[in-house]
């Protein structure tokens, strides 16, 4: 079956946010884009399903790829922001998918 238009807005939504912070948005602001708390964890798990994000145990946004959303060994910096990824090659991945020049720990 394929993602509904909603699931598309919310990958969209989680991945602007790590871009831009290097942080996955709020529950709240995601569960606006998805049209409830309960309609967000079923747009989630659609999206974990169709492997276009990964969850852990509860539920929550792990990756990303190739953005991590929780702290790793694998740090990319660049202007005073910060982003992990979740293995090396993943840390070649963010500055070439956000066009940027980056330091890479």
């Amino acid at each position: 079956m394929p993602l509904a238009p909603t699931a598309w807005e919310l990958r969209h939504a989680i991945y602007t946010g790590l871009a831009d912070t290097g942080i996955v948005p709020s529950r709240a602001a995601l569960a606006e884009v998805a049209g409830g708390a309960d309609d967000l964890d079923r747009t989630l798990r659609a999206l974990h399903d169709h492997h276009q994000l990964v969850l852990d145990s509860d539920g929550r946004i792990r990756m990303a790829l190739p953005f991590s959303a929780i702290p790793t060994d694998h740090v990319v910096r660049s202007e005073g922001r910060r982003w992990y990824a979740n293995c090396a090659w993943d840390s070649l991945a963010i500055p070439a998918a956000l066009g940027i020049d980056a330091e890479i720990e």
